[in-house]
């Protein structure tokens, strides 16, 4: 398969596939959305306590904290001293040996929803529902 034609239609390709997840949210859970999008077309949760997003925003309030110490240094907040403050607050990649039993961990954590039992194996688990 040629990629060309999805790498150049991946942006409305992204578009439909958020708007069945939202729409499938709504039919199914019954959620509600708010109708502004950010820039990049993410719309949230309507109805959401304040302290809730906060809670589990905790990356934003790195960047704004940066932010504010960068201004308190008198620095002009601008695109590209946000870009910055993006990058300096993040944490560092972890580059650990690969644990050659970590894909086994979560499986046997699993059980069977219709036995209660453990899984019998890796691909037992990972096709359980």
């Amino acid at each position: 398969m040629d990629g060309r034609d999805v790498y150049r239609h991946r942006l409305a390709a992204d578009a439909i596939y958020w708007a069945s997840y939202q729409r499938e949210l709504v039919r199914t859970l019954g959620v509600e959305w708010t109708a502004a999008a950010d820039g990049h077309g993410n719309r949230e949760l309507a109805g959401m306590p304040e302290v809730l997003v906060r809670l589990f925003s905790k990356r934003t309030g790195q960047i704004d904290a940066e932010l504010d110490r960068l201004a308190a240094d008198g620095r002009e907040r601008t695109p590209r001293l946000v870009k910055w403050a993006v990058q300096a607050t993040r944490k560092p990649k972890q580059h650990e040996a690969p644990d050659t039993l970590s894909p086994l961990r979560p499986a046997a954590r699993m059980r069977n929803p219709l036995t209660a039992e453990p899984p019998t194996s890796v691909s037992a688990a990972s096709s359980a529902p």
